[in-house]
């Protein structure tokens, strides 16, 4: 996802399962998020951030937000 400085990013679990957008780099993390919760993240600075679920390992993605 690509995404301009100062966008909110909004993560929504609609999965049974509970789930986690965390930062490779510890630089967010919207905590635990069960069925129809949701968290957010706010990018202020220009870079690519990785970030992965905690309780599922193969779901990842990045964010790259740009000037």
């Amino acid at each position: 996802m690509s995404v301009t400085r100062g966008t909110v990013v909004v993560w929504t679990n609609d999965d049974s399962a509970p789930h986690t957008a965390t930062a490779k780099d510890g630089n967010f993390d919207t905590g635990r998020l069960n069925k129809g919760e949701s968290g957010q993240v706010t990018f202020d600075r220009p870079g690519t951030f990785e970030y992965v679920c905690n309780f599922h390992s193969s779901m990842s993605g990045r964010v790259v937000v740009g000037p």
